[in-house]
């Protein structure tokens, strides 16, 4: 793909990071768009424009246009995430119906990622590059279908849930806060793209600290803007910043960062160590990382009674002391040539801990937020599932290369012993991580009743 586009190997990497960072910036601004306009528009909207920019990729010959269209793709995910959850939200009322949702939702998508792995590689394989984008292209175009006539309810058909449902286009786009969002999606592109480059070329890059001082600016002028805004009678603000005085609240966005920054971060670092250590093909890497999957899959079988019977308390640090274990195996110098079964398995079904933190948290934003603002918290828990996902990278990365470098004195190459200490000291670095988030559920969250 890279060659027939003319990429060089080292912008390849904008390929990737270029939709993650669109999807993570926007998902914040979307989330209020759907709540005003209607999240059965936003979520057909965002499915169709993900389907057509995965058929039009194949067909950008050069660089600059497929990047644009790459971004593209990730607003339609950022569209159609926060939509969807927003939907299961409002469609189902607190109790085990809406536990049942978020479950499935959970369990579908472990299911959908270690798929995804499988037939990427096998279709990659058989095929011409193209069809990797038209597969997913027919996909989408399938579930947009079924997903219009699915949410053809009276409830779901209606314009928006909030005030403004019988409110004039005009009116409706005047509640929206553009200029809130504009400087909260700008500070969130800044930030992801300055994290994610990092990575790859280099802390000492010249415009990498300027994007991360940008960004810290617009993200102080977002908030003293929604703070005028929440005093004004007549404008409504994309975020009341109030809602952060409450400690719990709060809490709760910092406990989702840490967690995900954690488990992003440890399968980046399982990957290096199966791929760049003991130098495994990606089909073995892949064999290795679907336990993760099938065990997510059905530990969802178990979460979604357990939360109509136990305090989401237990479950949830049920969940992050799987978390925790996850890196502590892959951290402790345990000699590479142990069996896989031995401590790779338990590593990777010890990540059904996502299956089981997400649907409690969800829930808990779901009961936190009135029913207007649904889709606007589904953003905000995936704004910040996404900064924890790239800080977390990034300063995992910077101490794996830096004890890298430390113990082979600046001269580390992958399958170095000085690799294998970094790695490990970058899985040390994810045991803190979700360590921290545990530590959070336990200091704010021993309250939480049955969902």
């Amino acid at each position: 793909m890279s060659e027939a586009i003319g990429i060089p190997p080292a912008r390849q990497q904008i390929v990737v990071s270029i939709y993650n960072i669109s999807t993570g910036s926007l998902m914040l601004l979307w989330g209020r768009i759907a709540d005003v306009y209607g999240r059965r528009l936003v979520y057909l909207v965002g499915s169709g424009l993900f389907s057509l920019t995965n058929l039009c990729l194949p067909f950008t010959k050069y660089e600059i246009p497929f990047h644009i269209v790459r971004f593209l793709q990730g607003m339609s995910g950022a569209a159609v995430i926060p939509s969807g959850i927003g939907i299961i939200a409002s469609t189902f009322p607190r109790g085990r119906a809406r536990n049942n949702a978020y479950v499935c939702i959970a369990a579908v998508a472990s299911v959908g990622s270690v798929l995804g792995n499988i037939f990427g590689g096998v279709i990659g394989g058989l095929l011409s590059w193209q069809w990797v984008f038209w597969v997913p292209a027919i996909l989408a175009a399938v579930a947009t279908m079924l997903a219009y006539f699915i949410t053809n309810t009276p409830h779901l058909r209606s314009s928006s849930t909030n005030s403004t449902a019988n409110s004039s286009q005009g009116s409706r786009a005047r509640s929206v806060d553009w200029i809130g969002g504009a400087l909260v999606s700008c500070s969130l592109v800044l930030l992801l793209a300055a994290f994610t480059q990092a990575n790859v070329i280099g802390w000492s890059t010249p415009w990498i600290p300027p994007l991360i001082a940008g960004s810290i600016l617009l993200l102080v002028g977002f908030c003293f803007w929604q703070h005028r805004l929440e005093k004004d009678p007549v404008k409504e603000p994309l975020l009341r910043i109030s809602m952060f005085k409450n400690l719990q609240f709060s809490a709760l966005f910092v406990l989702v960062g840490f967690f995900y920054a954690s488990f992003n971060s440890f399968l980046v670092f399982v990957t290096f160590f199966y791929q760049d250590y003991l130098a495994l093909s990606e089909l073995d890497t892949t064999l290795r990382f679907l336990p993760a999957g099938i065990a997510g899959f059905l530990i969802s079988f178990v979460v979604s009674p357990a939360l109509s019977r136990f305090r989401a308390f237990y479950i949830l640090i049920f969940g992050l002391v799987c978390g925790v274990l996850s890196p502590f195996i892959m951290a402790v110098p345990i000699p590479p040539s142990t069996s896989y079964w031995a401590y790779g398995f338990p590593a990777m079904c010890l990540c059904l801990s996502i299956e089981v933190v997400w649907p409690v948290i969800s829930l808990l934003i779901a009961a936190r937020l009135p029913s207007a603002d649904q889709g606007l918290g589904s953003g905000l828990l995936q704004s910040a599932n996404n900064v924890g996902r790239a800080l977390g990278l990034a300063i995992a990365t910077a101490i794996q290369t830096s004890t890298q470098s430390f113990e082979e004195d600046g001269n580390g190459f992958a399958g170095s012993p000085g690799f294998l200490y970094g790695v490990r000291a970058a899985q040390w670095t994810n045991v803190g991580f979700s360590a921290a988030a545990l530590g959070i559920a336990v200091a704010f969250f021993r309250d939480l009743g049955q969902a």
